[in-house]
């Protein structure tokens, strides 16, 4: 795998490396606003269970066009969401998306398959 579809500028994938970019919609249903500190964190998990943590350069790189978009940086107010995207540079060989999976930190921890 090489870079992705759409990221035309940023960090690219070296020979033996792919990028991997999760999009997700997050709505704050709290009934007070959600701080950028307060947003929970993702990691990827493969299947030996080994956690891998995003790379924050890539992801800001892959946020640009949807920050635009939707004030990504911006406090979330109640009833309100956001679109964003969060990145990993991982070993090709490795990564194989029918068996890792993403996390995402909270109360409680929600796991989702890739696709």
């Amino acid at each position: 795998m090489t870079t992705p579809k759409g990221i035309k500028y940023g960090p690219q994938a070296k020979s033996g490396e792919t990028l991997v970019i999760v999009g997700y919609r997050l709505k704050n249903t709290a009934d007070k606003p959600l701080s950028l500190l307060e947003r929970p964190a993702f990691a990827l998990i493969d299947a030996q269970g080994q956690r891998y943590n995003p790379d924050d350069f890539i992801t800001a790189s892959a946020g640009v066009e949807v920050a635009a978009q939707n004030s990504f940086v911006a406090d979330i107010n109640p009833n309100t969401s956001i679109d964003g995207r969060v990145a990993w540079k991982l070993d090709a060989t490795a990564f194989d998306r029918n068996t890792w999976k993403l996390v995402v930190a909270g109360d409680p921890q929600l796991t989702f398959a890739l696709k």
